[in-house]
């Protein structure tokens, strides 16, 4: 399953030349990331068993301007023992109806026991909601 989420980029987004400021991408890919959040920690309850953002890399593939209509796509990329990807893309709609692929982040992320500040394995509840997340790449979809 791929988690989708409409983008409307506004002009406080962009920088000086009217492009789409690569500041705000990773604020909108960490909003797309929500939905798998909110289905890990379904009352938002992140301690004492919690995540930790131990690196994002971000790779602008198309400049984008404000009037875009843009999409972002999330999926789980790799499951390890304690840890686990999350691969994204953003994606613009043409005016012939075909896609681009803008932008491409993959973040890594770390489970934490914030009592003991130790990383621990990946509960079963974790596991589920990440496999379920973990069936589909967004390209497949993409035309």
């Amino acid at each position: 399953m791929i988690a989708k989420m409409t983008i409307h980029p506004q002009v406080a987004d962009t920088d000086l030349f009217g492009a789409i400021d690569y500041l705000a991408v990773t604020r909108w890919f960490d909003r797309a990331r929500t939905p798998i959040y909110q289905e890990l920690f379904p009352r938002f309850q992140l301690k004492p068993h919690g995540l930790v953002v131990v690196k994002v890399t971000v790779d602008y593939l198309e400049e984008m301007r404000v009037d875009d209509r843009l999409e972002a796509r999330s999926w789980t990329s790799r499951i390890g023992n304690k840890s686990f990807d999350i691969t994204q893309e953003l994606w613009r709609t043409r005016e012939d109806g075909g896609e681009e692929k803008c932008a491409v982040s993959v973040s890594i992320f770390s489970t934490i026991n914030f009592n003991y500040h130790k990383s621990e394995p990946l509960n079963e509840h974790f596991l589920n909601v990440l496999r379920k997340y973990s069936e589909a790449r967004s390209d497949d979809n993409a035309t």
